[in-house]
């Protein structure tokens, strides 16, 4: 049974179009949300298809290094970097969202 307390209907109805079962404000934005956001938003309205970009830099990679990397070692390369950062400032929520993104990008790009 929901209890509506002392609120006036619309509020009660703004409780439940913000609030998860578990409480949480829905409208706080999860790490997930944000990588979604910058990988389908900001960063590819900068940088154009995420695709092409990553292979871009897989083939810059390849002549710089001597050995065949593909958009999706980029992706895993970038993940590790983050993963290093990391090691030095755990909580650093910018890498996070950005070991996301990348992981992300890996599925959207196959």
């Amino acid at each position: 049974m929901i209890v509506k307390a002392n609120r006036t209907q619309e509020q009660f109805e703004e409780h439940l179009r913000t609030t998860s079962c578990t409480g949480q404000d829905k409208r706080e934005s999860t790490i997930a949300d944000k990588a979604k956001e910058i990988i389908y938003g900001d960063r590819e309205s900068t940088y154009g298809d995420p695709a092409k970009n990553l292979n871009v830099i897989a083939s810059l990679w390849s002549i710089y290094t001597g050995a065949e990397i593909t958009a999706q070692d980029v992706c895993n390369m970038m993940i590790l970097l983050k993963v290093s950062r990391l090691k030095n400032t755990p909580e650093h929520e910018d890498s996070l969202v950005d070991i996301i993104g990348y992981t992300l990008l890996k599925e959207r790009i196959k």
